[in-house]
């Protein structure tokens, strides 16, 4: 933070952990009087000065209550180095680079961007490239089917599966016996793939026997 404002010359915004403790005045942090911010009353579009510990800069501070989807209520305390912002402004700029956060949890989660088991910087990028291609994939079909990455991603990883099953059962089909023409299978043909690649594997099987045949 202090390297951000004093140095770089930019200001932040960012969410205080709830069990972060904060100093309400330059002379409660002089005397070391600190409370947690979980106990400061919420209160909608007011704003109010507080101070951190090792940084010698007051902090904006907004305390905002939201409703998740399951109607249950939750507690973000907001802060920023920027003191000419108003409590709207402060709650629309958060908004904005909690965007940015979903995408960042999506490389990292979805595209296994911090499972590389890469060490160097050459190694890396092979990796980073491939975690970025398949996220703007992830993001395309999104856009086409308005589906969130996480239930994209687990779609694909079931299609993922469900293919690998397939072609170990049409790999593993038992050889059938000339004028026994049957296909067996451990998998339910409940699906139209699954029908098709049965139906392939019975005409494989077909021409197998009718192979047997003529050189019998």
């Amino acid at each position: 933070m202090v390297y951000l404002k004093e140095d770089a010359q930019t200001d932040f915004h960012f969410a205080l952990k709830s069990n972060r403790k904060v100093a309400l005045s330059r002379e409660d942090k002089l005397a070391g009087r600190y409370v947690p911010v979980s106990t400061l009353s919420p209160e909608a579009d007011v704003t109010r000065e507080i101070w951190l510990a090792g940084v010698d800069f007051p902090l904006l501070l907004v305390v905002q209550v939201f409703t998740n989807k399951d109607k249950s209520q939750g507690v973000i305390s907001l802060v920023t180095s920027d003191t000419a912002l108003s409590a709207s402004q402060i709650q629309a700029i958060y908004q904005k680079r909690w965007k940015v956060e979903e995408r960042h949890k999506s490389v990292k989660s979805n595209a296994s961007f911090a499972r590389s088991p890469t060490k160097t910087v050459r190694t890396q990028s092979n990796p980073i490239f491939a975690c970025l291609w398949a996220y703007v994939k992830l993001e395309s079909l999104h856009l086409k089917t308005k589906g969130n990455h996480f239930a994209l991603g687990g779609r694909l990883y079931r299609a993922a599966l469900e293919s690998s099953r397939l072609r170990r059962a049409q790999q593993a089909a038992p050889p059938q016996m000339p004028g026994r023409l049957f296909f067996y299978s451990p998998l339910p043909r409940t699906t139209g793939e699954q029908r098709r690649v049965c139906l392939r594997v019975e005409r494989a099987t077909e021409k197998i026997c009718a192979g047997t045949h003529t050189s019998s």
